[in-house]
């Protein structure tokens, strides 16, 4: 059993968006999904990589049963939030990203 199994999941988008760093454009170590669940919430969990792993609610892993994920009401709380965890971790992030993510949903 895995994530996506325990939470039926419909659905899921890859953050895994390049970032600037130094005047160069990076790709990050480690990088989140947004996951939606059978009972229409969203979760954000890890992708790939280990950088995120320090986030209350954010599961490893696709097979990290132990972490109870955080639910958000919809896509947009969720990409939200997630933007959020991706600045902490890399600055070189851009409002703009998130921006037009949001108004491409």
């Amino acid at each position: 059993m895995n994530t996506h199994q325990k939470y039926q999941t419909q659905n899921h988008t890859h953050m895994d968006w390049q970032y600037q760093e130094n005047s160069q454009f990076e790709y990050p170590r480690s990088a989140l999904m947004l996951v939606h669940a059978g009972d229409g919430r969203w979760f954000v969990a890890q992708e790939f990589g280990t950088e995120y792993s320090g986030f209350e609610g954010v599961p490893k892993s696709s097979n990290d049963l132990d972490t109870d994920p955080t639910f958000y009401p919809n896509e947009d709380a969720a990409a939200t939030a997630a933007f959020g965890f991706m600045k902490q971790i890399y600055p070189g992030y851009a409002d703009e990203q998130l921006a037009s993510y949001l108004a491409d949903e």
